[in-house]
């Protein structure tokens, strides 16, 4: 009895590893910027990897390019690749769901704004708050797209003029506070 609980579980940590070196394999296909390269890294990843195990692989993916050089365009082939998906079949867990956050707080202006539309493609009734964090981004651009995402739902008038008296003064948001009122008088 001990005998096979010890096989299920070798079998078990096999078939993780194994998943997970797979993902790390498809990694090399997710480090671009490419269109067409991208399309062909997301036709093999849905190929190699079965719908309920993607978050994980993606997760597993993230992970590995960990102060690599090539982790941004990863990343950022792992965002475009959750925000391909309707709400619906989009993979995802609590693990990617961190990933997609801190992706919300890199450097990369880029990673930044593929969190906010990944998290714009969740919906507000899903990712209300993670799109709102996007308003007091550092980049007026990022603003820009969290303001127009916002103006799409149906409390966004009251959320867009509270942010233009907030911000109305503000030189560093110029552009999001011209482009929250633009939207506001459609």
């Amino acid at each position: 009895m001990i005998r096979r609980l010890f096989v299920v579980l070798a079998l078990t940590l096999s078939t993780v590893a194994s998943a997970q070196s797979n993902a790390v394999a498809l990694g090399r296909d997710f480090a671009t910027d490419d269109g067409l390269g991208r399309i062909s890294a997301f036709t093999r990843f849905e190929k190699e990897v079965a719908p309920a195990s993607r978050a994980s692989a993606l997760s597993d993916l993230w992970e590995s390019v960990e102060g690599k050089p090539e982790a941004e365009a990863v990343r950022a082939s792992v965002l475009t690749y959750l925000m391909s998906k309707p709400v619906k079949t989009m993979p995802w867990d609590a693990r990617l769901g961190q990933h997609v956050t801190e992706a919300g707080k890199a450097k990369s202006v880029e990673l930044r704004r593929l969190s906010l539309n990944t998290f714009a493609q969740r919906g507000p009734d899903v990712a209300k708050q993670e799109t709102l964090t996007f308003l007091d981004d550092t980049d007026d651009t990022v603003r820009e797209l969290a303001v127009t995402q916002v103006s799409r739902w149906a409390d966004g008038k009251i959320i867009l003029r509270d942010y233009v008296t907030k911000n109305g003064l503000s030189t560093k948001h110029k552009g999001s506070v011209s482009r929250a009122r633009f939207l506001l008088d459609k």
